[in-house]
């Protein structure tokens, strides 16, 4: 059981970071252009900001399910609770992003891509922690 969670931890990190990568190349692009993205990009990035939220659901519900099978409970010290913190901070964000991007389609104007360019670096601030204090406190 432990072995599957962490092929699907893994699996979810290695979604989620591409979609993170693309979907932040694709953001730089567009932000360079000063215009509106094509139709087509704008899909894509759409359906890749639904792939990394699902990427991240999946990192969370396997790394609940390892933290019971391989240590009884959530009782990890400090460098699990940063991990978590990290990993919040960007679930935070990319919820916050998908939500911006939601609301300015309904409305049928631009996003707000400075706004959602400063939650990207959060995301990547928290991933980068997650990560970092992941590797610390499970080595």
């Amino acid at each position: 059981m432990l072995e599957l969670l962490k092929i699907i931890h893994l699996a979810a990190l290695m979604a989620g970071a591409a979609t993170g990568i693309g979907n932040g190349l694709l953001m730089s692009r567009i932000m360079a252009s000063n215009g509106p993205p094509p139709d087509m990009v704008r899909g894509f990035m759409k359906t890749m900001g639904k792939s990394g939220l699902i990427a991240m659901v999946a990192l969370w519900l396997s790394g609940i399910g390892m933290a019971f099978v391989a240590h009884d409970g959530l009782m990890l010290g400090s460098m699990f609770y940063l991990k978590v913190a990290g990993a919040s901070l960007a679930l935070i964000c990319v919820v916050m992003n998908g939500r911006l991007a939601g609301a300015a389609e309904a409305a049928g104007v631009p996003p707000p891509l400075e706004k959602m360019k400063h939650l990207a670096n959060l995301t990547w601030i928290g991933v980068i922690t997650a990560v970092v204090f992941g590797v610390v406190r499970f080595s």
